[in-house]
């Protein structure tokens, strides 16, 4: 296979792969809400919407990208790791924009430079 079709099929692939984690974030934020900071709960919650987006998955792509894990690292990066890692403990405590453009980001840099300084000052108290 050509490297341009092939790399049209990841692309198509990932796009695929992401639109179907997106959707089950989208249809079951009460179960994601329930296993709320425990990946093997998680997991387990969500284990029939997982294997019935993967069937779907590999029933639109191309058998030759199967072999990439695009669906597994989608799960992984737009279900498993939000709702699971420490960032999102700080997405409560330190509001993330949800819009980009140039205003967004200079907020978003604010918002985190005035956290940084608060550790820092709160360091800098504990260590005396």
């Amino acid at each position: 296979m050509p490297d341009a079709t092939r790399t049209k099929n990841v692309e198509a692939a990932q796009r695929i792969a992401r639109s179907i984690a997106t959707t089950i974030t989208l249809e079951h934020r009460d179960k994601l809400a329930r296993a709320r900071g425990d990946r093997a709960v998680l997991l387990d919650v969500l284990a029939p919407e997982i294997e019935e987006g993967r069937a779907l998955f590999e029933s639109k792509v191309d058998a030759s990208v199967l072999r990439f894990g695009l669906y597994a690292r989608a799960i992984e990066e737009l279900i498993v790791e939000p709702h699971t890692s420490q960032e999102e403990s700080l997405g409560r405590i330190i509001p993330v924009p949800t819009r980009t453009g140039p205003r967004t980001r200079v907020t978003g840099l604010v918002v985190f430079l005035l956290a940084l300084g608060a550790l820092a000052v709160g360091l800098m108290v504990a260590l005396k």
